[in-house]
């Protein structure tokens, strides 16, 4: 099955049976810079995601009547709560477009920085700060994932798979990201991951954990990176 612009969805056959939901304390996270403006087109990776990036999603895909709303943002910082509260309150009539801010090296124009794959790009600072890359790449996969399984899955039972629409899909990222910031220290480590996936009902197994640890989530986190340089952003 694909999603859009024919981008093959991480379509998964078994069953999502809900877990028990978790109760989680603490909490500290940090957005940063907000913008309503467009985001550039950029179609030259080659390994596949489930479906387009927000950092390559052109402000005419925005959903009919919502406001598409940027954000540069990092994974491990100290304003998420508030944030994801607000946003959450706010999805029904929010087209949010998300970037990760990762410092990323400096190259004689666009072109060259297109060129490097996602492990030199990321890897000086990855290295360096491998909880901050893991967060983004937990957090940049769910959001591919719900979205994919909402597209591939209308109408199904919400007690078989309970986000079956883009709305319903992007609450449970906000919920996913609030849990997470309530565990400051522990943000991008699997244990927490895991622990949060129970708080949504999505088992941290699958093509999103894969997508976490391999090349698709380093893409989709070089993607983030280069969108925000682009704009320059940082």
């Amino acid at each position: 099955m694909h999603g859009l612009f024919g981008i093959p969805l991480p379509v998964e056959s078994s069953s999502y049976a809900a877990g028990p939901e978790t109760a989680v304390t603490d909490l500290h996270g940090d957005m940063l810079s907000v913008e309503n403006t467009a985001v550039a087109s950029r179609g030259n990776d080659s390994t596949e995601v489930s479906v387009l990036a927000d950092s390559e999603r052109d402000i005419d895909d925005s959903d009919a009547g919502k406001v598409p709303l940027e954000l540069f943002v990092t994974a491990r910082c100290y304003d998420t709560i508030a944030c994801m509260e607000a946003l959450e309150r706010a999805g029904k009539i929010v087209d949010l477009r998300i970037s990760y801010l990762v410092p990323i090296p400096r190259f004689q124009g666009p072109a060259v920085l297109d060129a490097l794959p996602p492990g030199i790009l990321l890897g000086p600072y990855c290295s360096a700060n491998p909880l901050d890359c893991a967060a983004a790449q937990q957090q940049l996969c769910l959001r591919n994932y719900l979205a994919s399984q909402a597209l591939a899955s209308p109408g199904q039972p919400r007690r078989a798979y309970p986000y079956t629409d883009e709305t319903t899909a992007m609450i449970a990222w906000y919920r996913f990201v609030r849990c997470q910031h309530r565990s400051p220290e522990d943000i991008g480590k699997e244990a927490l991951a895991e622990q949060c996936a129970r708080v949504i009902r999505v088992p941290y197994s699958g093509w999103w954990r894969q997508c976490s640890q391999d090349a698709q989530g380093r893409q989709l986190l070089a993607q983030s990176a280069r969108h925000a340089s682009d704009r320059g952003v940082s």
